[in-house]
């Protein structure tokens, strides 16, 4: 328990944190989302999906969500954060921040004290996105981005492409038949409900 407190502090930190390629979307400094914000509603979205895939009988591991989607950009906390755009236009500017990302991650880890081997297993599944826990997190990452410009009314046409290619690119990759089914069907429903609407829309019922 000697590195708790140090633990704490890190993650206290999280609130100072913005994610830096809000501002070259012309994100004013007072409405840019910081990384304690995009953890905490990570973390709800993906719950609420991995619960909706248990209820229809998926396999799938809700606590082990719930525990990446808490700690899957954490490493940003010492650096390591692109803008989206930017990482896509230039792969190894993308490739390097990452290295530098899951190299933080390796500090971090060692806090955990006597869990270290599971959470070292938990950044693990976050970067690689390969087990239907780890997917279903980087799904709810997705999500939250673009309800964060949802709710700015900043939600472009390219926004909306890529939500086409990188969710339904996820949600294939999913193994369980029955948590790809829910997911997908879901994000059919999620575009329909993106497109066109207005945040007043939760209220009003339109």
């Amino acid at each position: 328990m000697k590195n708790i407190v140090n633990l704490f502090k890190m993650v206290q930190a999280t609130r100072g944190i913005t994610l830096i390629g809000w501002a070259l979307r012309g994100i004013s400094k007072d409405q840019q989302s910081n990384l304690a914000e995009h953890h905490y509603l990570v973390t709800f979205i993906s719950w609420r999906l991995a619960l909706l895939a248990k209820k229809s009988g998926g396999i799938i591991d809700v606590q082990k969500v719930l525990e990446i989607s808490l700690i899957h950009d954490l490493g940003e906390t010492l650096g390591g954060d692109i803008p989206m755009p930017y990482g896509r236009k230039f792969p190894k500017a993308r490739e390097l921040a990452k290295a530098y990302e899951e190299h933080n991650q390796m500090y971090i880890t060692s806090l955990f004290d006597d869990e270290e081997p599971y959470v070292k297993e938990l950044f693990e599944e976050a970067n690689a996105q390969t087990t239907d826990e780890g997917l279903v997190a980087k799904i709810g990452d997705y999500l939250e981005l673009y309800h964060y410009l949802f709710f700015l009314q900043k939600l472009s046409e390219k926004d909306i492409t890529f939500i086409d290619v990188s969710l339904q690119g996820l949600s294939n990759k999913i193994h369980d038949k029955k948590t790809k089914l829910v997911i997908q069907n879901f994000l059919k429903n999620w575009k329909d409900e993106i497109i066109g609407k207005n945040v007043i829309d939760i209220i009003s019922g339109e």
